[in-house]
């Protein structure tokens, strides 16, 4: 569902954006914890097949910048951790 239709102040508004939220946070941890226990490669993978899945039912053919930009710096992030927590980092 789409909120274009919907008034900024109503309390469907409000639910389609905390779901919203709730989904960028969930996808943020699958991501970062796939990229520290498995590899920086499991993450991009992940990312690749989840946002083209969402690409192709939910956005009508166009890439989500934002569910993008949170997967990258969920994978980044998850790098880091990796390299400061001394795991062999496999590419």
């Amino acid at each position: 569902m789409h909120y274009q239709g919907m008034h900024k102040n109503s309390l469907q508004y409000f639910n389609y954006k905390y779901k919203s939220m709730k989904n960028n946070i969930i996808g943020f941890l699958v991501y970062l914890l796939a990229t520290i226990l498995l590899s920086p490669s499991a993450g991009v993978i992940l990312l690749a097949m989840k946002e083209n899945s969402d690409r192709c039912h939910y956005y009508g053919g166009k890439w989500n910048i934002t569910d993008l930009a949170i997967g990258v710096f969920a994978i980044s992030a998850g790098i880091a951790c990796r390299y400061f927590l001394g795991f062999k980092i496999i590419f």
